[in-house]
């Protein structure tokens, strides 16, 4: 069988290989995004989330067609190990999701009068769900399906060297691909805050894709955290995804402790065993039900703690 130009690529240099096709996928993105906003004029600029999408759709053809070059479509395939399973790995990813949702309704549910908030129409609610799902997507692709298997043929996650390289490099990568919102207009400061940020969710995700062994698990939580944290933008329109990034500064670093934290339980030896050997050890059934409800009452106490203070503030404001 004749092996084409990407797969002999990717087969010498996979490491350069991987990072190459994250580059490229950001130049199509950006490409195709602005190509799309001179073609569609005053309604692309209207409404930036279904021009994002759009492009991000141009940008996700682009890299089904790598996937399918270097032979790579069984990651659309793969099992992953299970719902539940996914869910409680991915649980802590989902609890920040839910606090993110709950401080951005609670917090501009009303408006300084005290009114009832009009969301935008409903127009601009698609573009913005379809641009996040879209983006979920389409990163997950460049970055998990894509770089960290090529990673983990290059350090292979049977020892724990292997998984410890794969996630950092990973992560680093997808962290320093923020860097590049600083040419749209994002302050140096903002953008390296965001760049941190991201480094270290793109080492949490590694680790629940390593875990859960499912490409749309991690697409959908990429999804959904950045639905959740630009809420206030594109349901309500307060402010824009720049001056939403803008809004960063060294004060968001605090949560970074608890990202570590989170990944060091993620890959405590147990679970790294799980990995190296592509089985899970399960639980009594008994355990899972109690560890799963005890879980589920506090991700849910302090979603509820969240919204309620947020609601509160802007009330008594």
């Amino acid at each position: 069988m004749r092996i084409n130009m990407l797969m002999r690529l990717k087969n010498r240099v996979p490491i350069f290989f991987g990072i190459l096709t994250v580059v490229l996928y950001l130049v199509v993105l950006n490409l195709a995004s602005y190509g799309i906003a001179v073609l569609g004029g005053r309604m692309a600029w209207e409404n930036p989330y279904l021009l994002q999408f759009a492009g991000t759709a141009v940008a996700s053809t682009f890299m089904i067609v790598v996937v399918w070059r270097i032979d790579y479509l069984w990651i659309f395939k793969t099992r992953g190990r299970g719902f539940l399973y996914s869910v409680g790995t991915g649980g802590f990813l989902l609890t920040v999701c839910g606090i993110a949702f709950a401080s951005n309704l609670g917090a501009y549910l009303l408006t300084e009068e005290h009114i009832l908030r009009m969301p935008q129409p409903a127009w601009n609610i698609l573009g913005f769900l379809l641009s996040m799902l879209g983006v979920g997507f389409a990163e997950e692709l460049a970055f998990r399906g894509i770089l960290t298997n090529l990673l983990r043929e290059r350090f292979p996650t049977k020892t724990d060297g292997g998984i410890f390289l794969v996630l950092l490099i990973q992560g680093a990568v997808f962290g320093a691909c923020h860097l590049a919102n600083i040419f749209g207009g994002v302050r140096v400061e903002s953008a390296v805050v965001q760049a941190l940020m991201a480094g270290l969710l793109g080492i949490l995700l590694g680790a629940i894709y390593l875990r859960t062994n499912s490409f749309w698990f991690v697409a959908f939580l990429h999804g959904l955290n950045d639905f959740c944290a630009l809420l206030a933008s594109g349901i309500y329109g307060v402010d824009n995804m720049s001056g939403t990034i803008n809004s960063y500064s060294w004060i968001n670093l605090a949560g970074a402790p608890v990202y570590i934290t989170v990944c060091c339980i993620l890959l405590r030896s147990s679970k790294r065993r799980e990995i190296k050997e592509g089985q899970v050890q399960e639980l009594p059934i008994y355990l899972k039900i109690i560890k799963g409800v005890i879980l589920a009452c506090l991700s849910l106490f302090l979603i509820a703690s969240v919204f309620l203070s947020a609601f509160y503030t802007t009330w008594s404001a």
